[in-house]
């Protein structure tokens, strides 16, 4: 559960990292 609050906060920062990298909120996200 912390994870996905954690993913919300730094929604901004993970999707600008890049999307390839970031397979988890990727799913998220769609």
């Amino acid at each position: 559960a912390d994870a996905q609050a954690a993913f919300k906060r730094w929604d901004n920062v993970y999707q600008a990292t890049g999307d390839d990298r970031s397979p988890i909120w990727a799913k998220r996200h769609g």
